[in-house]
């Protein structure tokens, strides 16, 4: 008898405008090709910067890839995103962005691709969303924008002209004109709010302690589900002014209903883990590996824990969405085909802990 239980079948999301749960960096042999090129005579973020901003060419028609809420669909990984831009040294702001991130962090900077949304001539653009940079320099947080320093578009056409004024700017300037969707990543105690913004106010106001610094080491140690949360919490407090920040918002809240379930899976996954020990053993009538008694009632006990704390997860999340409630009943589904099974091993284990142990051998198992 084999009845070991495999969780194999995942169901590929795709998450308009945001990839907060699938980034990765694998492609060391990628940016390195790119490390080894470049002139490094004077200042390596400045050189870097440099080169980012002018051998990445905008790809303006991209601009015209929108949905029907103006929101830019990215369907990429970060991975795939960097090895897309140096392929055809050519994307738009996130490749722009990932990129000059991706060679920062190589080199050992602490480095941040920040998205939000952008002023010019003090009239907010709340049809594309934006990405940039932030660097922290000699313990100073600076802010940089390679994609606007390579040049402009205009009627859908990309005008190359290099343009250093989006180099190593201080928050505070940068704040007029790149407006990150969650305020730690304006660098400024305490952060100017979504409708200061809106109503063109830039005075800070206000004496509550915002620590940005700590919110950003704090995001090291947290979980996926709990960075989602925590920035939607901020992005909210600060207001839903536009329909960018709202699409980030219901964006975030959607990543921290995906990493809940994943999170479930996670403990399902641990209790089909004990479980195939369990069948293992089993099969061997429990002498190969040898489990006791208390063994036995603790595994069972264990799976049950977190088959438990699966369903309570999955009960958590309420979307929408469609993807999120197809991937939150596959993972029902298999959660209740592992129940059946432990409940049906549990009678077994009743019985078969209820003979005294030197007639169990002629137990049929």
């Amino acid at each position: 008898m084999n009845r070991s239980i495999n969780l194999s079948k995942q169901i590929k999301l795709t998450i308009i405008f945001l990839l907060l749960f699938v980034k990765s960096f694998s492609q060391t042999s990628e940016i390195d090709s790119i490390i080894n090129i470049i002139d490094f005579r004077r200042d390596s973020v400045r050189a870097i910067f440099d080169w980012v901003a002018t051998e990445i060419e905008y790809d303006s028609q991209s601009l015209l890839l929108v949905d029907e809420t103006n929101i830019m669909l990215y369907n990429s990984p970060t991975k795939s995103i960097i090895r897309e831009v140096i392929s055809r040294r050519k994307g738009v702001c996130y490749h722009y962005a990932e990129l000059f991130n991706a060679l920062l962090t190589r080199l050992g900077y602490q480095s941040y691709v920040i998205d939000g949304y952008v002023m010019q001539e003090d009239i907010i653009n709340n049809k594309y969303a934006h990405a940039w940079n932030a660097v922290k320099v000699k313990d100073k947080w600076f802010l940089y924008d390679p994609t606007w320093s390579a040049g402009y578009v205009r009627n859908f056409i990309f005008k190359k002209r290099y343009d250093e004024k989006w180099y190593k700017v201080s928050p505070e300037s940068f704040l007029h004109t790149h407006i990150p969707f969650d305020p730690i990543w304006q660098f400024i105690n305490p952060p100017l709010s979504h409708y200061q913004i809106r109503d063109n106010d830039f005075t800070i106001k206000g004496t509550v302690n915002f620590n940005f610094q700590d919110s950003i080491f704090a995001r090291l140690k947290y979980t996926k589900r709990e960075e989602c949360w925590t920035s939607l919490q901020r992005v909210k407090e600060m207001g839903l002014t536009n329909n960018l920040i709202e699409k980030y918002a219901k964006n975030l809240m959607i990543n921290y209903d995906l990493a809940t379930i994943q999170s479930a899976r996670d403990s399902l996954r641990m209790a089909i883990n004990y479980y195939n020990k369990y069948i293992y053993s089993r099969n061997n009538r429990f002498k190969k590996p040898v489990w006791t008694d208390n063994m036995i009632r603790s595994n069972l006990g264990d799976i049950k824990m977190k088959i438990d704390a699966s369903n309570i997860l999955l009960d958590s999340v309420n979307s929408s969405d469609l993807r999120l409630a197809q991937y939150k009943s596959e993972t029902k589904k298999q959660i209740l085909s592992l129940k059946e099974s432990v409940d049906s091993e549990t009678i077994f284990i009743n019985k078969y802990l209820s003979i005294w142990s030197r007639l169990r051998s002629a137990y049929k198992f």
